[in-house]
């Protein structure tokens, strides 16, 4: 049973533990592609970063890895979950894989200085 956090619903919640289970499992390169994908969210208006999840994008043949179906899954929640629960699941994160967070709030404070 799910502990319950102020701030967070319970769907949202049950949100945040299943991406923080696939984290788990994910390897170095889809953490990495992950992290871009949330220094993405974490600045948005940034063109260059909007292009660079363009260029991930190719029409296969062949159905979506279940990395794949992952990510578009987190995507779709994201977008519903409000501050507090992205602040949560940022925590979670954190808690995780502290060098995670830490490298990702790095990169970020530094492409908030370049467009500053």
């Amino acid at each position: 049973m799910d502990a319950v956090h102020p701030g967070v619903g319970y769907s949202s919640l049950r949100e945040i533990n299943c991406t923080i289970h696939w984290f788990q499992g994910w390897s170095k390169n889809q953490r990495e592609c992950f992290m871009e994908d949330l220094i993405a969210k974490a600045l948005p208006g940034r063109i260059d970063l909007l292009l660079g999840d363009l260029n991930g994008l190719t029409m296969k043949d062949k159905p979506p890895s279940l990395y794949e179906c992952q990510l578009r899954l987190f995507n779709q929640w994201f977008q519903d979950w409000d501050e507090s629960e992205r602040t949560f699941m940022l925590e979670r994160l954190e808690s995780a894989d502290p060098f995670f967070v830490s490298t990702f709030r790095q990169k970020v404070m530094i492409a908030k200085n370049v467009t500053s």
